[in-house]
């Protein structure tokens, strides 16, 4: 796992989980939170309540789990 946004994500003990096809998707540790990252190709998207938001780069995945570790 060499990905610097799984990375990061063990770092904050977030939970990390890869699906069937080799994918990661992260979420809060947090039950009121109701977001999750999903890896794609190349970038991470971001939903909210299984709602498609955002693709986020690398450095904004991370800057997005660092932000979100300051608010547990």
């Amino acid at each position: 796992m060499s990905d610097p946004v799984l990375l990061q994500a063990q770092q904050l003990n977030f939970p990390c989980v890869q699906d069937r096809q080799g994918k990661w998707q992260i979420t809060s540790p947090s039950p009121q939170a109701a977001w999750q990252l999903h890896q794609t190709e190349d970038r991470w998207i971001l939903s909210i309540k299984e709602v498609p938001q955002i693709r986020l780069s690398t450095a904004e995945a991370v800057t997005f789990l660092l932000t979100q570790a300051r608010s547990l």
